[in-house]
């Protein structure tokens, strides 16, 4: 079991000058949330991953991202042409150029973030620390659809939160690839948020007679009410999986390491079924996913690739920084 350790802006504030931290943000597709971190630490080194994934037309997922930086150095608008080599050769160059990393994983691309994260895994690191700053509220879609709602060329519903409007399909993240895949006996683990019609899809592609589907609400949410709103757009998940309240599972919306730990206590409950977890909630959450599936190979991360992270919201709120390093350090015992 692990424990979520949070540090505070102020106790970060001396520490990253004299330290020479080096703050990891999702470039132009980071927005507000991204230059909210930034202002925290004014004068620090930032580098800014511009990432892009699309299908080529072989089925396969083509990943590139674009470097640039705010201080001199031969990396400054490099461009990288995959996951694998090229983000080794990325993942290398910065752990020469600074030892202390800060993620904000507010709005990087999970794919990128977990392959990122696994490429990590083999260095040597003084500190690592991820960044999320909160939303303060997502703003809705306000067209008028009709009942088909799995129907993907169906106008969207009134009111329902379109995070993510369209998706490459299912891949696994790079460098997180599985061990197993015996999907004959195995638990379904979603952690969910507004996206209803993405839950329900997701379900429909992966569910048989002989899975179990646990769904995770975030409680207590980052904002209150923003529980009830997530119980209310999965309801055609509830009803298709045929959820009771009893057989929903619950996590803290900002603690990464609530996900990772309930994956490990439902493991232990079904311990003869293989492992697949969709993270389709907060950030935090997902986190909790990608740092799982680092640590149990056997485990497999079923995730449906948006085709570029993104969220409208209204402003942001606090920027929380979560410790990664003493997870890293166990990982390697």
């Amino acid at each position: 079991m692990f424990h979520n350790r949070e540090y505070s802006v102020d106790y970060f504030r001396d520490y990253v000058y004299s330290n020479e931290y080096v703050v990891v943000t999702a470039g132009s597709s980071g927005g507000a949330r991204s230059q909210k971190l930034l202002e925290e630490f004014p004068s620090v080194r930032h580098i800014d991953i511009s990432y892009s994934v699309k299908k080529n037309t072989n089925g396969t997922l083509e990943d590139t991202f674009v470097v640039s930086t705010n201080f001199q150095h031969n990396i400054n608008g490099k461009h990288f042409g995959s996951l694998y080599q090229d983000l080794a050769t990325f993942v290398n160059e910065l752990n020469r150029i600074s030892k202390c990393i800060i993620i904000d994983i507010s709005e990087l691309h999970l794919r990128f973030l977990g392959a990122f994260l696994a490429m990590m895994d083999g260095l040597k690191w003084d500190n690592i620390v991820a960044a999320y700053a909160e939303p303060t509220a997502y703003i809705r879609s306000q067209e008028v659809s009709p009942d088909k709602i799995l129907d993907p060329t169906a106008p969207r519903i009134k009111g329902s939160f379109d995070l993510n409007t369209s998706f490459w399909g299912y891949d696994e993240i790079p460098n997180l690839k599985t061990t197993t895949r015996q999907r004959d006996k195995y638990i379904w683990i979603a952690f969910l948020g507004f996206e209803g019609k993405r839950a329900a899809a997701v379900y429909q592609e992966i569910s048989d007679d002989s899975s179990i589907t646990i769904p995770v609400i975030t409680m207590p949410a980052i904002r209150p009410g923003w529980a009830s709103l997530a119980f209310e757009a999965n309801q055609i998940l509830f009803d298709n999986a045929r959820i009771t309240c009893q057989g929903i599972e619950y996590v803290d919306a900002l603690d990464p390491y609530a996900s990772y730990n309930l994956i490990e206590k439902i493991h232990e409950r079904y311990s003869q079924r293989h492992i697949v977890v969709s993270p389709l909630g907060t950030r935090p959450v997902s986190l909790g996913v990608l740092l799982y599936a680092m640590k149990h190979e056997e485990s497999e991360v079923y995730f449906d690739t948006p085709k570029e992270s993104r969220s409208v919201i209204d402003d942001v709120g606090k920027v929380h920084f979560y410790d990664l390093l003493s997870f890293f350090m166990i990982n390697k015992e």
